[in-house]
């Protein structure tokens, strides 16, 4: 019987073996549980990175609109309110540019922001007490705004009244920002601190005292054109201008283009500040900032804008208060008093010192510039 060899042919030496490609059922269930531990540790802070942008970005949408309507007042020369609304979780914040400027319902071209979603515009009793805010202010007590339908109202000055034609108010308002069933994301503030106004008026017609006697413009109507120069008397006390003459006014003098940039040239004065802006056509968008605010210098001041393309110009005049005495830098300079300092003679507050020597007679001296 012949038998049956079974055999198996040598592997050559040099030939390679194929390796096993991969993974164990072990090893698979080991990485799905390490992913998933690290999507429940990672998630959280996603959220709470994600509630906190939101947050950030309502409260700057706030603060957004409130510079925007204290530019527009003054930009128009005129009182103008921010309105601020609450529809079931949805507040809409718009600036009154084109309604009835009293509360007035809603233009289709007036700016409007939308507070929807995670964030919300909060009541006062919901955020922490504010004593931190109020201390970084003095001790300054906090009149809360948000939380309910409202509105603040803007003069031609950029100050704050009480409502339209209403008085300049001195109140710090604040707007809480956040979400009343969360607060692990925690809460911000938008602050309106009181507009640098013309403090010293003490005949309340909403002129200065000391421009008036600058200009002997006493009996003057704040919204009177005196001159006739397109300026009323208000816009002309801001400006620091006369009154009486309709040459003296806050205008673009020249424009100089050159290499693809605009040089605009315009009169100012010491103790003002001026802000440039433009926009590509009146019909359409808005007026936008060219760079920030210039201290006047009492001559001709000039500013570069790179302008590729057409553009329309305007000059904003405001007043300062660098030492926060409440007297304008341009009315101390005026009457000989220091803007850098509170009390220029020592003692008594500058404030004060100006206003005991307006309601005395023949005692304060003014030049015009």
């Amino acid at each position: 019987m012949r038998g049956t060899t079974l055999s198996k042919s040598a592997t050559r030496p040099g030939t390679p073996r194929r390796a096993t490609a991969g993974f164990s059922m072990v090893e698979l269930v080991v990485s799905i549980c390490v992913m998933l531990i690290l999507t429940a540790l990672a998630i959280p802070s996603l959220m709470r990175s994600m509630r906190s942008y939101q947050l950030n970005s309502a409260a700057a949408s706030v603060s957004d609109m409130l510079k925007f309507t204290r530019f527009e007042a003054v930009r128009r020369n005129t009182q103008i309110n921010l309105q601020f609304t609450q529809n079931g979780p949805t507040w809409l914040v718009w600036t009154d540019s084109f309604g009835a400027g009293n509360g007035g319902p809603i233009n289709s071209r007036d700016k409007q922001q939308v507070i929807a979603g995670y964030p919300t515009l909060l009541p006062s009793g919901v955020a922490p007490t504010p004593s931190a805010i109020s201390a970084s202010l003095g001790g300054a007590a906090l009149t809360t705004l948000s939380g309910a339908n409202g509105s603040v109202t803007f003069d031609a000055r950029g100050a704050i009244r009480q409502g339209i034609g209403g008085a300049v108010s001195n109140s710090v308002y604040v707007f809480y920002v956040g979400n009343a069933n969360d607060s692990d994301s925690g809460y911000r503030a938008v602050v309106l601190l009181p507009s640098v106004s013309n403090a010293v008026d003490l005949n309340t017609n909403s002129l200065s005292d000391i421009w008036e006697m600058v200009y002997g413009a006493s009996n003057l109507t704040a919204g009177a054109d005196t001159d006739g120069d397109g300026q009323n008397n208000l816009g002309e006390d801001t400006a620091g201008t006369n009154p009486f003459a309709s040459t003296n006014v806050l205008a673009i003098t020249k424009l100089t283009v050159a290499g693809g940039n605009t040089i605009v040239f315009w009169p100012s004065l010491l103790g003002k500040r001026y802000q440039l802006q433009s926009r590509t056509d009146l019909n359409t968008g808005g007026w936008l900032n060219e760079g920030g605010l210039l201290a006047g210098t009492g001559a001709e001041m000039s500013s570069t804008v790179p302008s590729p393309t057409t553009k329309l110009f305007h000059v904003l005049v405001q007043d300062a208060d660098i030492d926060g005495d409440g007297v304008t830098d341009w009315e101390e300079l005026q009457v000989g008093y220091d803007p850098n300092k509170t009390a220029t003679f020592g003692g008594t507050n500058d404030l004060q010192a100006i206003t005991a020597a307006l309601q005395s007679t023949n005692v304060l001296t003014v030049t015009a510039s």
